[in-house]
């Protein structure tokens, strides 16, 4: 994957931490630090560390220090800067980095000596932040968790976290609820999009799919995530002539207006003449029920602007701040990585390796917004087929599908058992001729005035795997 000279000075680094290399770096590996991944991660690129005290808390959020290993003027930068981030597919990764930076080096792995920047932030007992600061430090992870059993704790089932550990994080959900809380009250837009699992047996054979959702563990490492990164961006914003920010422009008001009328057809209550992201937030709290969410939540999305790197801080839309960037994942992400180089330069005044005047920030921002376009697209594209891979032996079969969508010519429909998409071609339709109204997306029959509208039931049957997935209806169920 990756060219000679870059391999060549990878194994260059060192990857002992020793104590000249823990020069002017705060000691946190008496800590209780934790890691928490998906079961199947390798790189673990941020941990988390909970004190109580008399006046409160202090959370410490702590990020692999790629940058202390990677500086602006190696061939190792040129080549994340190229690459932009990692790619993730089903069962493989095209990594930004090698692996021996990637899952070793810089990975933050439990009982291992580790080089980190941390985000300090100090709360009263109220949850109200009385300091925040950033620090080069070295930590000791003292448990590599997954989501799942961080979500088996907190849902009262069985686990084998460690009383201490189990312990901090009920403290950590207590202010991850808190934090919640107020990011909806600033306007903070909810999507709860769910990402595709694949499973597999023994010899690599897909033997199902099943949709995840965020749960409360992701939502906490989420949490502690935006602080670290609001605050960076906040530091950049004041002390740095030009950085890299994560932007998210306001969609505009005839997108929102149609989406808005779209969702009163639909009957869904909402607070009308209200600013943007209130707006839209209470179109998505306002969902009676999860067959709208799947309908609408993806058209909501891709009524809105896409989210992007930029020089200049515009402010997060869906994320209600003013001050956003990517701080917490620099294994990953070539903008998160220009972010620790940036404030190591322009903040603690380190300039031997870590200059990125030399280059221009808008450059970098451009490329990363477009390799993340081309990631999205590549892993969207790479999920379809495996689905298609997945159903070939589904032809014939029948299934209870749910309409999330539709055009001229075809109805978009969802299974409800097995999360694939496909259509059913409006010439397939017999009984009459439907002529498309987009306003309310609703094909309506000429003769007949037989009607389809989004959140419909259909029972279809799987004719044929080619571009789509194609269905004919076996019969109309009514909502």
């Amino acid at each position: 994957f990756f060219p000679d000279e870059v391999i060549a000075e990878t194994e260059k680094l060192n990857d002992e931490v020793d104590e000249n290399t823990l020069h002017n770096r705060k000691d946190f590996r008496d800590l209780l630090t934790i890691t928490i991944d998906p079961q199947t991660a390798k790189d673990y690129d941020d941990a988390i560390s909970l004190v109580t005290n008399k006046g409160g808390y202090v959370l410490y959020v702590h990020i692999a220090d790629v940058s202390y290993y990677i500086r602006t003027d190696s061939i190792l930068f040129n080549e994340a800067v190229t690459r932009g981030n990692s790619f993730y597919f089903p069962r493989s990764v095209i990594p930004m980095l090698p692996e021996r930076i990637s899952n070793k080096i810089c990975s933050l792995r439990p009982d291992e000596d580790k080089l980190t920047l941390t985000v300090k932030t100090e709360f009263d007992k109220l949850l109200n932040i009385k300091d925040q600061s950033v620090c080069e430090s070295v930590i000791r992870s003292s448990a590599r968790l997954t989501y799942e059993e961080v979500d088996n704790l907190f849902d009262g089932k069985k686990h084998e976290i460690p009383q201490e550990i189990a312990s901090m994080l009920q403290e950590l959900r207590k202010i991850s609820q808190e934090l919640t809380k107020r990011r909806y009250d600033l306007g903070y837009i909810p999507f709860n999009m769910p990402d595709t699992d694949f499973e597999y047996d023994e010899e690599g054979n897909i033997i199902n799919i099943h949709n995840s959702r965020e749960t409360e563990s992701h939502k906490l490492i989420e949490n502690c995530m935006l602080l670290a990164n609001e605050y960076t961006a906040k530091l950049l914003n004041k002390k740095a002539d030009k950085a890299i920010y994560r932007v998210h422009e306001d969609p505009d008001e005839a997108a929102v207006e149609k989406i808005s009328k779209l969702l009163n057809y639909y009957k869904v209550k909402y607070k009308k003449n209200q600013k943007t992201q209130k707006l839209i937030q209470g179109l998505l709290l306002a969902m009676p029920n999860n067959d709208y969410h799947r309908v609408f939540d993806p058209l909501i999305l891709r009524s809105m602007k896409k989210a992007r790197y930029d020089t200049i801080p515009v402010g997060h839309f869906g994320l209600a701040m003013k001050n956003y960037t990517h701080f917490t994942s620099p294994i990953r992400r070539i903008c998160d990585l220009a972010v620790h180089h940036l404030i190591r330069y322009h903040i603690w005044q380190q300039k031997e390796g870590y200059n990125l005047k030399s280059r221009n920030l808008q450059d970098i921002a451009d490329n990363a917004s477009e390799r993340e376009l081309l990631a999205d697209n590549a892993e969207r594209e790479t999920a379809t087929q495996f689905k298609k891979l997945f159903m070939k032996d589904k032809i014939g079969e029948v299934f209870s599908a749910l309409i999330v969508n539709m055009n001229n010519n075809n109805i978009i429909v969802e299974l409800d058992d097995i999360p694939v998409s496909g259509i059913i071609p409006l010439s397939s339709i017999e009984d009459d001729h439907y002529n498309f109204y987009a306003v309310y997306m609703e094909l309506i029959g000429k003769r007949g005035k037989r009607v389809f509208r989004l959140l419909d039931r259909l029972t279809v049957k799987l004719e044929r795997i080619d571009f789509d997935l194609t269905f004919s209806i076996v019969e109309k169920r009514k909502k």
